[in-house]
C-alpha cells in the first residue's frame, strides 16, 4: 500500500515537472529549473512528502535517442531536493518523449539520499 502511495505521488510530482514537453529542432533543451511540491496524506501512513527540482540536462532526438515509435526524442532530468523519510536526495529521470500529443514513456528513475538510502520509482 505504501509503495501504491509513493507511487501516486511520484507519478504526480512527475506529471508537473513533464509539462514543459520538448521542442523541436534542437539536441538539448535549455536549463529550466522547475520546483515540485507535494503534500498528500494517507490515512495510516507517515505522509511521504518531498519537494524538489529538476533540470533538463539532455534531450537527445531521432534515431540516436533510442527510442521505440512513437517516441521522438530521449529526455534526462537530474534532480535534487528533499523528502520526510529520505532527507536530502538526488536523482536522474531517463525516459522516451515527444510523442503524439506531447506524450512520454514509461520512466524508471532513482532517488538517492545523502545517507545512502536509495529509492526506486518506476512510472509507467
Amino acid at each position: 500500500k505504501i509503495m501504491r502511495n509513493i507511487k501516486s505521488i511520484i507519478l504526480l510530482s512527475l506529471s508537473v515537472v513533464l509539462i514543459f514537453g520538448c521542442s523541436t529542432g534542437s539536441k538539448k533543451q535549455s536549463a529550466e529549473e522547475k520546483s515540485v511540491t507535494s503534500t498528500e496524506t494517507y490515512q495510516d501512513a507517515e505522509p511521504f512528502i518531498i519537494d524538489f527540482t529538476g533540470v533538463y540536462t539532455e534531450v537527445i532526438e531521432g534515431t540516436e535517442s533510442g527510442c521505440e515509435e512513437p517516441y521522438q526524442c530521449k529526455i534526462q532530468v537530474d534532480f535534487t531536493g528533499s523528502g520526510t523519510q529520505l532527507g536530502n536526495f538526488s536523482g536522474v529521470f531517463n525516459f522516451c518523449g515527444c510523442g503524439p500529443n506531447g506524450e512520454y514513456g514509461a520512466t524508471e528513475s532513482y532517488m538517492a539520499s545523502d545517507n545512502g538510502d536509495t529509492l526506486y520509482i518506476s512510472c509507467e
